[in-house]
């Protein structure tokens, strides 16, 4: 009883603090940015988006990058999963959709394993949710890697600090990188350390899988997800373009990374994340433009394009396929 009221304390104070954050986000964005803007100066930028041909050539392009996005995780999804069970890249992508769709309703896209795995063999999910975790930490992996570069180079350019201070930063930023990177190359050996634990050591039939994620395999889904951050960013990229906001790519790019490593390392919900996404974003704009607005409406937009709209998506496909799996073959 004692067991399940600290349960119960524990989540509503994670609960509570995830929606202070967004709360605070909110307020964040509201005084930065609307408390500046009327609702005609909104109106005019979303008109000069329709009005100006090559603003709605760039906005094309990012929509066309969402399947690009979402098919090269369903690639790397199938990748990882492919080592216990066979799975067709078709039926790949549609367990990648309706995980997102599990997952916006949910705290830290949690509900994406369970989405997933649906897809798998009954006798395979908890080891698939095993390995989608894996498959997960490399997209973790690789915006932590780029976030820890990108910090020095922020603070070198735009804060004012003793030479020491920035110095430590570079150093504990390059420790911290390799660290990461070496850890998530020793995935293969995680059931070992696991093994000691009596609890892991009861269901050791199934962390004994995550035996398949050699150092090649976890290389070639890094791989993929430097791909799609590479591809995710260039859309927030082309709308900020789309809004007005003229910057150059490699300052936008220092930016762009710095907004989704705060991104990674905030605790919030999928609603709550859109918050979150536009505080960071007009915190770490406001040093190379003062069109704050256009910053915000370019992450507001990029989060309906890359997760609102593959989540509808995902709910059709879920109302209309069964994910049970029928055989083994793999097939949709």
């Amino acid at each position: 009883m004692n067991q399940s009221k600290e349960n119960k304390s524990r989540w509503r104070l994670v609960a509570g603090l995830k929606l202070f954050i967004a709360a605070g986000a909110l307020f964040f964005i509201w005084t930065k940015v609307f408390q500046k803007e009327s609702i005609q100066d909104v109106l005019v930028q979303f008109n000069l988006v329709f009005q100006d041909g090559y603003r709605r050539f760039l906005l094309l392009a990012a929509l066309l990058l969402m399947p690009v996005n979402w098919l090269a995780e369903a690639v790397k999804w199938r990748m990882v999963i492919q080592k216990m069970e066979g799975i067709s890249l078709l039926r790949s992508a549609g367990a990648v959709l309706t995980g997102l769709t599990v997952s916006f309703f949910t705290p830290n896209r949690v509900g994406e394993y369970a989405g997933r795995v649906m897809y798998l063999s009954k006798g395979n999910r908890i080891k698939g949710t095993l390995l989608t975790v894996i498959e997960n930490m490399a997209q973790l992996v690789v915006t932590l890697v780029l976030g820890a570069a990108a910090l020095p180079v922020f603070l070198y350019r735009y804060a004012r600090m003793p030479l020491y201070v920035y110095l430590s930063v570079l150093i504990v930023s390059v420790c911290f990188a390799v660290l990461v990177v070496a850890l998530f190359l020793r995935t293969s050996s995680i059931h070992k350390s696991l093994a000691r634990f009596s609890f892991f050591k009861k269901h050791e039939r199934f962390i004994h899988v995550t035996k398949v994620a050699l150092p090649g395999l976890l290389l070639a889904i890094l791989g993929l997800s430097w791909f799609r951050f590479l591809v995710f960013s260039g859309q927030l990229y082309l709308l900020l373009l789309v809004f007005g906001v003229q910057v150059d790519y490699p300052s936008a790019m220092l930016m762009i990374i710095l907004t989704f490593f705060v991104m990674t390392l905030i605790p919030t919900f999928a609603f709550a994340d859109l918050g979150v996404r536009g505080a960071a974003g007009t915190f770490f704009f406001a040093y190379i433009t003062s069109h704050l607005a256009g910053v915000v409406y370019a992450t507001l937009t990029l989060w309906l394009i890359n997760l609102a709209l593959p989540s509808a998506a995902g709910a059709l496909l879920l109302a209309v396929v069964s994910p049970q799996r029928k055989e083994s073959h793999g097939q949709f």
